[in-house]
């Protein structure tokens, strides 16, 4: 683990320095407080950190205290430990309420540093794998998780949000309905399971070939939205377009039997304040029409509603 030591004594910061790195750890030296500071603040900054309280400006305190103000999110947590010689129990009291986690008197004695600094590695680790649990709860409430898409709710939840901006900026922003024709037959031959796979890989192809801000998600089983926040009707053919080219002639592998998938796509652009019921409907009527074409399989449509 990573491992910041800020202290502008020379012996000192030498000694913290061979003694953890003699305990397996990624030492980062800092010999005064902007030093410190400024590797806090870089990218893969180190979780754990043992700061001088009296250094040059900013000392060990005011470190914690830009830390713990600026740390709003438990993945920005960095657990400090204090080392200083300063050791009545008003300053002890002081150094934690200001952030601190924990306290060390000067001179240290080795083992009391390891001990202090392998307890605040294990709650760092604690509360890394507590995250980790965190974000794949999330991921498993927000998300299909056969085809790693956002599952209908949040799909829904997220075109609700774009309908909430145009209202208040008069914008427009565009939402297509792709339907899997032969979803049933694939599943008829090759297995649920597989033709999920299947499909996953095909979206990913989707998802490629749409911009970062748009969103994908299941509407239902061979139904997918994809959200085109802030796109008027007269880009809709265009991005259409780019992302029927990314899927032409794409094939996938099913029991070693190339299929190709065949797509349906309705699309609506809307502006103004139409209601979410209002949108999901005049998409699922453009891809109505869209079947019924023996071409291209693609309609677009736009709504508007004011007030």
């Amino acid at each position: 683990m990573k491992i910041l030591i800020a202290d502008d004594d020379p012996v000192s910061l030498h000694l913290l320095e061979r003694s953890l790195a003699n305990w397996n750890y990624e030492v980062v030296c800092a010999v005064d407080g902007n030093s410190a500071w400024e590797v806090m603040q870089g990218e893969d900054a180190p979780r754990l950190a043992v700061l001088d309280w009296i250094m040059p400006d900013p000392d060990g305190i005011e470190i914690c205290r830009r830390l713990r103000q600026n740390q709003l999110t438990a993945e920005d947590y960095t657990y400090i430990i204090i080392l200083t010689q300063k050791s009545s129990l008003t300053d002890i009291v002081a150094g934690l309420r200001a952030g601190a986690d924990d306290y060390i008197i000067k001179p240290f004695i080795p083992q009391d540093l390891q001990v202090r600094v392998e307890a605040g590695k294990r709650i760092v680790e604690l509360q890394q794998r507590l995250l980790d649990a965190q974000q794949a709860l999330t991921a498993q409430i927000s998300h299909d998780i056969p085809t790693r898409t956002w599952n209908r709710d949040t799909i829904l939840a997220h075109i609700r949000a774009e309908l909430n901006r145009t209202r208040r900026k008069n914008g427009s922003a565009s939402i297509a309905v792709l339907k899997v024709e032969n979803f049933a037959s694939l599943c008829s031959n090759a297995g649920d399971v597989l033709a999920e796979h299947a499909l996953c890989e095909y979206l990913q192809c989707i998802r490629n070939a749409i911009r970062s801000y748009d969103s994908i998600g299941r509407f239902t089983e061979d139904e997918f939205l994809i959200l085109f926040p802030e796109t008027a009707s007269q880009n809709m053919p265009t991005i259409i377009s780019r992302l029927q080219k990314a899927l032409e002639e794409r094939q996938v592998l099913l029991e070693n039997v190339a299929e190709t998938i065949s797509l349906s796509i309705g699309v609506v652009t809307f502006q103004g304040s139409p209601h979410i019921d209002e949108v999901i409907s005049a998409a699922t009527e453009s891809l109505q029409t869209a079947r019924q074409q023996s071409d291209s399989r693609i309609h677009f449509s736009t709504l508007q509603r004011t007030g």
